[in-house]
């Protein structure tokens, strides 16, 4: 498999701003999505068992990654709010560093932030079980005055972190499209500005989604393995429009509070993969990049990386212990979207076994970028550009060429790049935007010339798919 990654045109489109907005203190609706404890076979259904076999005590486990959990409040709109994991009484969550962000004074824990918890960095039911410093949320707080600074502090940029992955198993909405819009263009300053990944969930039923979240382009919107969750996006403005793909992954979970840890723990483990290999990242113009707070990203761990190797990783086809099958990725016409997803599904379900092998193959450099082997690529791998071309004179495009090998084979290939957004001069947030329109084509070169096999041209979404069963040599 083959992912490529953050390929953004140089150029100058016109950039769309936003309406100011000045409001104090606005509530938010949150809907919360709750679930049982139980986690069963389901390591086994994403790769995981398999991973740990292969790897053994080389295995990540999200070891140093700093990490963020943001809840809606389990007592609903009453006071004080109910927000936090249990890692007083739950023995997998004991010693877990966890710390309360948003002034909780009621010494009483979630049940579900604890389910989620348990998931994304528990001992025993996380894949990711070396995650160890938690910030804690309420997500009204990480929405205004506590992170992402909307309302209280409509001049001011997000707070910065040394956080690297976030968990909302929570949807809702302001019910207002400006102030929705603008809640989505911050988060995607956020993930773009300091490489700060966000897993998101969406709608529990087969509805439209809330915008919060999912929304926002940059975030990795997680749904169920049954395929029964929200669909699509709600139009805010004229960047943020109807149409765009959501979810982009599923996980094998009957909910999507259960499912979206199970991501983020898949997130974080990739993150310490890339972060722990400097010689993973490999590109001619720049292998890192260093966020507000001072941490240094390297490519194989950038925000963009991670989305296209577990997008790409995904599995179409499952046989699942924990959870329902995927068996009709994109049979019926309807459920086929233009960015070579499906409406239901994503990508996929994820599998950690592919999405490690992708990043732990390395960077592989296009054929623009003119350099010692550039262009011919492997079986597996990744190539993060911060633009297009380089010395071969193209900043249109980016070329790779590789060959089946002896046997037919399954490629995938998945292409994504961030929504840019403008955080304006000084403290200040603007919020203009710019979104670039690329597309993914695969052609059979064998003869001589060029044959366009498959193409992903999606116009609103950020993020472009290719899966093909390619014929031996």
């Amino acid at each position: 498999m083959f992912v490529g990654c953050r390929w953004l045109i140089r150029a100058s489109p016109e950039k769309i701003s936003p309406v100011p907005i000045r409001i104090h203190h606005v509530p938010v609706l949150l809907l919360i999505a709750c679930y049982g404890l139980a986690h069963g076979g389901y390591k086994d259904d994403i790769g995981y068992t398999r991973l740990l076999i292969e790897q053994g005590a080389n295995i990540p486990d999200g070891s140093g990654v700093h990490v963020t959990q943001a809840e809606a409040s389990t007592s609903g709109e009453g006071n004080p709010a109910v927000f936090l994991p249990d890692n007083v009484n739950v023995a997998e969550l004991a010693g877990k560093v966890v710390t309360d962000q948003s002034g909780s004074t009621t010494g009483t824990f979630s049940s579900h932030a604890t389910s989620v918890a348990k998931t994304f960095y528990g001992d025993t039911s996380s894949i990711a079980a070396g995650i160890n410093a938690i910030n804690a949320y309420l997500a009204d707080g990480w929405l205004q005055s506590d992170f992402l600074r909307f309302g209280s502090f409509p001049d001011k940029k997000p707070l910065s972190s040394s956080d690297r992955v976030a968990n909302h198993s929570w949807i809702g909405s302001y019910a207002d499209l400006l102030y929705d819009s603008e809640v989505l263009r911050r988060t995607d300053w956020l993930v773009e500005t300091d490489e700060f990944i966000q897993c998101v969930g969406v709608r529990n039923s087969s509805n439209a989604n809330q915008p919060l979240l999912s929304g926002a382009y940059n975030v990795i919107a997680v749904g169920k393995s049954d395929g029964l969750n929200g669909y699509g996006t709600t139009r805010l403005d004229s960047e943020y429009v109807s149409g765009r793909t959501r979810p982009e992954i599923v996980a094998p979970k009957s909910t999507s509070s259960a499912a979206t840890p199970v991501v983020a723990a898949a997130a974080a483990l990739l993150v310490e993969l890339g972060n722990n290999n400097p010689g993973l990242s490999t590109d001619p113009v720049v292998i890192s990049t260093t966020n507000r707070n001072g941490n240094i990203i390297r490519n194989a761990e950038r925000s963009e990386v991670i989305k296209a190797a577990l997008m790409a990783g995904a599995d179409r086809v499952t046989s699942n212990s924990s959870s329902a099958d995927i068996t009709d990725y994109r049979v019926d016409p309807a459920n086929q979207t233009v960015n070579g997803l499906d409406s239901r599904y994503g990508a996929g379900q994820v599998n950690i076994y592919n999405s490690f092998h992708i990043i732990a193959a390395g960077e592989q450099n296009s054929d623009e970028d003119d350099v010692p082997g550039s262009g011919v690529i492997g079986l597996s791998g990744f190539d993060y550009d911060p633009s297009f071309g380089g010395a071969g004179g193209s900043n249109a495009a980016a070329s790779y060429r590789f060959s089946a090998g002896e046997n037919a084979v399954e490629m995938s290939a998945t292409l994504a790049w961030n929504i840019a957004i403008d955080g304006g001069s000084g403290s200040g947030f603007s919020g203009g935007a710019t979104l670039h329109n690329l597309d993914l084509h695969l052609y059979d070169v064998s003869g001589g010339g060029q044959v366009l096999l498959q193409r992903s041209a999606s116009s609103v979404d950020n993020t472009e798919t290719i899966r093909a069963i390619l014929d031996a040599g």
